[in-house]
């Protein structure tokens, strides 16, 4: 999981008290669930919060590796939890099953992206 959405994805980011829910809810259903936390040191205060919520079963590498580095544990990972933010791409591009969290968006801001892609 990555709980984080960048600095300028902050206004389309899931609320951490959702990831923590989301956190929990797994674990019930998969006793042997470990959560890998992943995260930019600009991040760093959302990981410490689900990582103490899960502390018995997760682990928070948040900012401590290069990019490099968290693409090959994703790539060893089971599944993928995030925003729509780098990570997911990197996610997806290496194989791994992702559910990407797609929040609230400025239509305006996005539009000319969206019609040029068409």
């Amino acid at each position: 999981m990555q709980p984080g959405c960048g600095l300028n994805g902050k206004p389309k980011q899931w609320d951490i008290e959702n990831y923590v829910e989301l956190a929990k809810r797994l674990k019930e259903i998969y006793p042997e669930l470990v959560i890998l936390i992943t995260g930019t040191s600009s991040e760093k205060q959302y990981c410490e919060i689900l990582n103490n919520a899960a502390k018995d079963y997760s682990i928070n590498i948040c900012s401590m590796y290069p990019i490099e580095l968290d693409a090959a544990l994703i790539e060893k990972s089971r599944l993928m939890i995030c925003s729509n933010t780098g990570i997911l791409h990197i996610a997806a591009s290496v194989g791994t099953t992702t559910i990407g969290l797609h929040g609230p968006h400025n239509d305006k801001k996005w539009e000319h992206t969206i019609i040029t892609r068409w």
